[in-house]
């Protein structure tokens, strides 16, 4: 603090000296105000759209115990590997991407886009379930597709409960046995 008052003293005399006047510096010397709401409760700053909007290739997708991951270039050909329950919390049991920004940014109330393009891998149609989850604070279940041979974008919205979570959140993606799913591209956006 008395080096801030000795800096002030010296700068007064120096803008005296100068012809400029106290009050100058003082406005000057005003902290600019934080705007209102951008630090959650949770004393991490909430997220803002531009944070949230991420686009994987769907090689970036890493299997499960439950679903296989094939890479195919930029995309990846998902097929169930192994008997069990699919479940859509914590990080999931389907083929994963991981969004690690819960951990430096709160998402509390903001309602995503979760987006897949996909199609399938052969010649009959593929059956698949897509969801979001925040690892702690819940998520939104599984969500039904159908992908023709036809790439198609799949999307649905999902809105995190308010909260403290500083894990990582997860998009999951699983298909039933004998499905062959060429995921694309997967993608978040805020509504």
């Amino acid at each position: 603090m008395l080096r801030i008052s000795l800096a002030a003293v010296s700068l007064s005399v120096l803008l005296a000296a100068c012809g400029g006047s106290e009050t100058e510096t003082e406005t000057a010397a005003t902290p600019p105000a934080t705007t209102a709401g951008t630090v959650a409760p949770t004393g991490r700053p909430m997220a803002s759209a531009s944070m949230v909007e991420t686009t994987w290739t769907g090689s970036e997708l890493r299997a499960s115990d439950l679903i296989g991951v094939t890479p195919d270039g930029d995309s990846a050909v998902l097929n169930r590997i192994a008997d069990g329950e699919d479940v859509s919390g914590r990080n999931t049991t389907g083929a994963r991407l991981h969004l690690g920004l819960p951990a430096e940014a709160d998402l509390s109330g903001l309602t995503l886009v979760v987006s897949v393009t996909a199609s399938s891998a052969t010649d009959s149609p593929a059956p698949f379930l897509v969801a979001y989850t925040t690892n702690r604070k819940g998520n939104s279940g599984w969500n039904e597709f159908e992908a023709s041979s036809t790439p198609e974008t799949f999307s649905f919205t999902y809105t995190i409960e308010e909260g403290d979570d500083d894990n990582g959140d997860w998009v999951g993606i699983s298909v039933a046995d004998g499905v062959a799913l060429k995921v694309d591209e997967v993608s978040l956006s805020v509504e």
